[in-house]
């Protein structure tokens, strides 16, 4: 939820062109991933490392713990995590973590 709510707060300031979002999961090989891609602003490349960093924050009024917190919960669960920019316009952040058999 916390990566959807990311992309919709990262479009919200978006007024002269199309807000998309798509989230999509795939199954393959003994994992699950989930995509979240947005149509924002991204973030710079200098910044892809430090994304997932507590309080590190790419928002006016942020307080740069959700993405750490995702993290956490994914590398929990025998995941991982991570964000690229898209061509054009925003981002995907997608995770992957392990099926249960």
């Amino acid at each position: 939820m916390s990566l959807v709510a990311n992309a919709a707060e990262a479009m919200s300031e978006i007024h002269d062109g199309p807000r998309d979002l798509v989230a999509r999961t795939q199954k393959s090989e003994g994992h699950v991933r989930l995509s979240v891609r947005e149509a924002g602003e991204g973030f710079t490349p200098g910044e892809a490392d430090r994304l997932f960093d507590a309080f590190h924050t790419t928002k006016r009024d942020g307080m740069g713990i959700g993405l750490f917190i995702s993290r956490w919960i994914v590398e929990s669960h025998g995941g991982t995590i991570r964000a690229a920019l898209n061509d054009g316009s925003g981002a995907t952040f997608s995770f992957l973590i392990p099926c249960r058999t």
